[in-house]
């Protein structure tokens, strides 16, 4: 929690909480850039292709082969977890601005004020539904212990929706990770601001709060 000093230090100097700010994004930037993950996305590009290769002429994808790729999934998952909290800033940062404009609307009462015009809301085509995806991730946990592996989690997701995912949840994304996994662990970071999973879980361990267990 940030302490009152702290607060105050700000106001006297609204410069330092910018740099802060952009310290915190230019951090996660550099994580996001890793060359680590150039590789594994490679890796996973060319993976998913020979699994699509493999369905569309009917042959059966080896078990070692999709394994492979739920591993590359889940160190990708890193990456992906950045971009999602960026994404959050970003949202965070437009309500923050939204604000400051009433504010400086009210106390400019009577001057003409230019007003700002912010992002609509980002589009979405047809896919799973976001609580049914929740709903199957709590499945998913419960079924294995109420804690596990992000790779367990979406191995058991999976599992569970079998034939019902839709065309849009099957696409690649351009880092080649699959839309509905992508989607999954959108809704996980939405569990853990609910408090439905925990939020001090070790790296790469999705788990329920110990009252939804």
């Amino acid at each position: 929690m940030t302490e009152s000093g702290d607060i105050e230090k700000y106001v006297e100097s609204p410069d330092s909480l910018l740099a802060l700010c952009q310290d915190v994004i230019a951090k996660l930037d550099k994580k996001r850039k890793d060359s680590e993950f150039d590789v594994q996305e490679r890796q996973l590009r060319e993976i998913s292709n020979t699994i699509d290769k493999l369905e569309r002429s009917g042959i059966s994808v080896p078990d070692e082969l999709r394994a492979l790729k739920t591993g590359l999934l889940a160190k990708l998952s890193v990456k992906e977890e950045i971009r999602i909290t960026l994404e959050c800033l970003a949202d965070g940062f437009e309500a923050i601005l939204r604000d400051m404009g009433r504010l400086i609307e009210k106390s400019n009462t009577g001057k003409t004020i230019a007003r700002r015009t912010y992002r609509g809301p980002r589009s979405k085509k047809p896919k799973t539904d976001s609580h049914i995806l929740r709903q199957e991730i709590m499945k998913a946990l419960q079924k294995l212990g109420g804690r596990a592996p992000v790779h367990r989690v979406l191995e058991e997701m999976e599992k569970q929706l079998n034939e019902r995912l839709l065309p849009r949840d099957l696409e690649l994304l351009k880092d080649g990770s699959v839309v509905w996994q992508n989607s999954a662990q959108w809704e996980r970071f939405h569990m853990i601001k609910e408090g439905i999973l925990k939020d001090n879980s070790p790296h790469g361990i999705w788990e329920l709060s110990e009252v939804r267990k």
